[in-house]
């Protein structure tokens, strides 16, 4: 029993490779003459996951993963195809840097998206994180031997990596 015991502990401290922890922030949610609007959902435990072949192209179901985006160049009709019609588990989408600097057209873009990310409900929670060293890892992790494990305390996303 005792050989078991240790045997699980050691699965287990050998599964977990490593972990990146990055601030993020979760879409507001409030009401307006009685309609709810904004990310309605907080908490989420999920597998993350990179859409390869861009939005348009992704028919997989991923209500079971966390959705990263990178939000330069996204449409508000991008990010509603992949909650509704992928019906995504989570939303994180990657802002630039503010000292990254934007072409005139990328910055309008990213404002009408903060706009009509305000002007519906979102059944799952949607965050968003600045792009980072941590961030930019966890992008590379997608294409890796790696799967990742992402949770979230309102605050922080905590990143597990674990080997496939």
């Amino acid at each position: 029993m005792e050989y078991l015991f240790r045997a699980c502990i050691l699965l287990v401290i050998a599964a977990v490779d490593a972990s990146l922890t990055f601030p993020a922030h979760r879409l507001l949610q409030f009401d307006v003459g009685g309609a709810e609007l904004g990310s309605r959902r907080a908490g989420f435990d999920l597998r993350a996951t990179g859409l390869n072949g861009g939005v348009k192209e992704e028919t997989r179901d991923l209500s079971q993963r966390l959705v990263v985006l990178r939000a330069v160049n996204l449409t508000s009709s991008d990010v509603a195809r992949v909650a509704d019609l992928n019906r995504a588990g989570a939303l994180l989408l990657v802002l630039p840097r503010a000292r990254d600097p934007l072409t005139p057209p990328a910055a309008r873009a990213l404002r009408r998206l903060e706009r009509s990310m305000l002007q519906r409900r979102w059944e799952q929670p949607v965050y968003f994180a600045i792009e980072s060293p941590e961030v930019r890892s966890m992008i590379v992790f997608f294409y890796s031997s790696y799967d990742l494990i992402l949770h979230s305390n309102n605050q922080t996303i905590i990143l597990l990596l674990l080997l496939r």
